[in-house]
């Protein structure tokens, strides 16, 4: 009898396919965890987004009304505001603002995410401009956009 080193063709065929056994009960646990772990990434972006604008919001709550605020967001913070507009004067340049309605939505997209503020003023308090305010952020690099985070908060602005 020969001594045979190394291993014959029928059991490199059976090391191989019990190899890919171990690999495909284990890689679809892999791309469930990256699945996982990308979409906390996207969750924890969105959440100090809104977070940031909170920050903002309240910062100038307590330092200006709530037009010079939206006036702020607009021409600082280039956001997109419908339900409020001003002019500005040719002689004095000052800014005059029109009223504004009652619901204010502001809208900024930096890709892949997009913020949206619906800030709604409660008439039903007449010492001050209270304003409950929606942060929405958007994933819009899908086809469809997905919402990765919404919060409320409500301020109170200076007179």
């Amino acid at each position: 009898m020969k001594n045979k080193s190394g291993m014959t063709f029928l059991e490199v065929l059976i090391a191989l396919f019990l190899f890919t056994l171990m690999v495909s009960a284990v890689f679809p646990v892999f791309l469930t965890t990256r699945k996982t772990g990308l979409i906390n990434r996207e969750f924890t972006e969105a959440r100090q987004i809104a977070q940031t604008q909170i920050e903002w919001i309240y910062d100038q709550s307590k330092n200006l009304n709530y037009p010079d605020t939206l006036y702020q967001l607009v021409s600082i913070e280039s956001f997109t505001c419908s339900g409020f507009s001003w002019t500005i004067d040719a002689t004095t340049s000052e800014i005059i603002y029109n009223t504004p309605s009652s619901v204010v939505t502001c809208t900024k997209t930096i890709s892949p995410y997009q913020t949206v503020l619906v800030l709604t003023k409660d008439d039903s308090i007449l010492t001050e401009d209270f304003i409950e305010i929606t942060i929405t952020i958007n994933d819009v690099s899908l086809s469809s956009p997905l919402k990765l985070y919404e919060t409320l908060y409500a301020t109170g602005f200076l007179e």
